[in-house]
C-alpha cells in the first residue's frame, strides 16, 4: 500500500528517462544516461552541489539545501535535520538530527564516483545499493550514466520498488542536466 501511494505520488510529479534494468524480490537495479552541458570537470563539481540541484520533495528535511556530499573516498553523502523539522511520523523533531544518505566508496575525479547507499525507502530494509555516477567527455557536453544497484532483504519486493526508485532518481538525474543548462 505505501508503494502504491508513493508511485502515485512521484508520477503526479513528472515522469523520469531512467530505466529498471532488472528486479527480482532481493533487488533491483536502475539506470539513465543522459548527455548534459559541460564539461566533465563542470559536471563533476556540480553533482558535489547536490543541495543546489536535488529535488528537496525527496529528502528528510523538505530542504535540498541540507543536502551535503564530498566527493572523496570516504566522505559523506548528508543531509543536516533542523531541531523542529516535521519527521516521517508527523511530529516535529525535538533536536538537530542527521541522516547518511551514503558513503562514497569510489572517487575517480571527472571520471566516476560509487557510494554505498540506502536511498529513501531503502534506509529501513535490510539491504544496501550502490549508487555511481560514470561521465564522458561527448559532442556538446558529457555524457552521464547513473546507476543504482540494491540487494537484500527488502519487504514487500525490491521488484516492487524499483519503479519507484527508478522514477525519482531519473527525475534526479533530469534536475542535474537542468541545472547544468542553466
Amino acid at each position: 500500500m505505501k508503494y502504491a501511494a508513493a508511485a502515485l505520488m512521484l508520477a503526479i510529479a513528472g515522469t523520469a528517462q531512467a530505466e529498471v534494468v532488472s528486479s527480482a524480490p532481493g533487488g533491483f537495479e536502475v539506470r539513465s544516461v543522459k548527455v548534459v552541458k559541460g564539461t566533465p570537470e563542470q559536471v563533476w563539481t556540480t553533482i558535489a552541489k547536490i543541495g543546489d540541484w536535488w529535488d528537496p520533495a525527496h529528502s528528510y528535511s523538505g530542504k535540498a539545501a541540507n543536502l551535503s556530499l564530498s566527493l572523496e573516498t570516504g566522505a559523506c553523502f548528508c543531509e543536516a535535520i533542523p531541531a523542529g523539522t516535521q519527521a516521517g511520523n508527523g511530529g516535529a523533531t525535538a533536536a538537530a538530527g542527521m541522516v547518511i544518505h551514503g558513503r562514497v566508496l569510489m572517487a575517480m575525479p571527472y571520471q566516476t564516483v560509487t557510494l554505498d547507499s540506502a536511498l529513501g525507502p531503502i534506509l529501513d530494509e535490510g539491504a544496501t545499493g550502490r549508487l555511481k555516477w560514470t561521465l564522458k567527455p561527448v559532442a556538446g557536453g558529457t555524457e552521464v550514466t547513473q546507476s543504482y544497484v540494491v540487494g537484500g532483504y527488502i519487504r514487500g519486493g525490491g521488484d516492487k520498488l524499483a519503479p519507484i526508485v527508478d522514477m525519482v532518481l531519473g527525475q534526479a538525474l533530469t534536475r542535474l542536466q537542468a541545472h547544468l543548462a542553466r
